[in-house]
């Protein structure tokens, strides 16, 4: 809240020193107050908060790639007439600590068409997953390794 906060009163800064109050003014000026606030966050060892922004862009276009492949996934195996599914259920370790981020994998691995997150074990330690076909085994342990990655890079 303070990066951004310092952002702000550098843009109205600037417009005010500018004397120019049109959007463009506004845009430079939010622009040079990043920078600022960049270097004031790199100087103080801080994240710097737009950071983030980056983050959620990629979190949500790699989420829409996996969304794809699963969808890809899904479709030749129903359309593919010598296709013997074997359905299960596995048992995923969370390498995640805090409670929001598990929700947020076990989330995730429902979204990812071929695949439910029915439980969460006892300690909430592990989450057991309904998955179209077993093989190969460690395709969503994979898969969830990469979307606890992804929940980390926007959030830690």
């Amino acid at each position: 809240m303070g990066q951004l906060l310092l952002n702000l009163v550098v843009t109205l800064a600037w417009i005010v020193v500018t004397e120019s109050y049109t959007l463009s003014t506004a845009v430079l000026g939010f622009g040079v107050g990043a920078v600022l606030t960049w270097l004031t966050a790199r100087a103080t060892g801080q994240r710097f908060y737009l950071s983030a922004v980056g983050g959620v862009i990629w979190f949500i276009l790699r989420f829409l790639v996996e969304q794809v492949k699963g969808t890809i996934d899904v479709a030749w195996t129903i359309l593919n007439p010598r296709s013997r599914p074997e359905p299960g259920i596995i048992e995923i370790p969370f390498e995640v600590e805090k409670p929001w981020q598990k929700l947020m994998v076990a989330n995730m691995i429902t979204y990812t068409p071929g695949s439910v997150s029915t439980m969460l074990s006892p300690d909430r330690s592990r989450v057991y997953v309904h998955v179209l076909d077993l093989n190969p085994r460690g395709h969503m342990v994979a898969s969830a390794r990469l979307f606890e990655r992804m929940v980390r890079g926007v959030w830690d």
